[in-house]
């Protein structure tokens, strides 16, 4: 069952399907996405982060180097960027809290200074564990590896409502108007 809006096109079974619930503490034994992805962004976003960066080497060291910070980004097109990863392939804006927790630096500074963390992280990071396909029209569905990590869960219910933690990363990434006009 598809629901096209605009030019997205939403995976109402899949999107269905799925339970998440994000818990940092069970990313520093098991399987973490902060580790398992390339995470690419545009020219927006980069702008975005290279301005906050400042803020979020606060939380990660890596950023630093000296008294300035690194470049953290490799140019992959016109328009697209890679985020470097560091040590166990984690991404270069993760550190680790006081209980082994993994958390993003990016994540963290957004909050300290009082924005929501959604609009100074990679969208594809706060989309996690749905995907956004590149194709035209798009296509937003679950993440193709999604149901590998322990923060995911396929749900039993035949229910085409969502994991409310599921329509939340929707609100953010596409507004409420988005999560309303699913369900008209």
């Amino acid at each position: 069952m598809f629901k096209k809006i605009d030019n997205i096109i939403f995976d109402i079974k899949a999107l269905s399907s799925i339970s998440h619930y994000c818990n940092p503490v069970i990313c520093s034994t098991k399987k973490c996405c902060c580790q398992s992805y390339e995470i690419c962004i545009d020219n927006k976003e980069l702008k975005r982060i290279i301005d906050f960066i400042p803020f979020a080497a606060a939380f990660s060291e890596s950023l630093k180097s000296g008294k300035s910070f690194k470049n953290v980004f490799d140019k992959i097109d016109s328009n697209t960027y890679s985020i470097d990863q560091k040590e166990l392939d984690h991404c270069v804006f993760t550190y680790f809290g006081r209980k082994g927790e993994v958390l993003c630096s990016l994540h963290s500074a957004a909050k300290k200074w009082g924005y929501k963390p959604d609009t100074i992280k990679p969208k594809v990071c706060t989309l996690w564990p749905l995907a956004l396909t590149d194709s035209k029209p798009c296509y937003l569905t679950v993440d193709e590896d999604a149901f590998s990590f322990p923060c995911n869960t396929l749900r039993k219910s035949n229910d085409l409502r969502f994991n409310p933690n599921i329509e939340s990363i929707i609100e953010k990434v596409f507004g409420l108007k988005y999560l309303f006009r699913l369900f008209e």
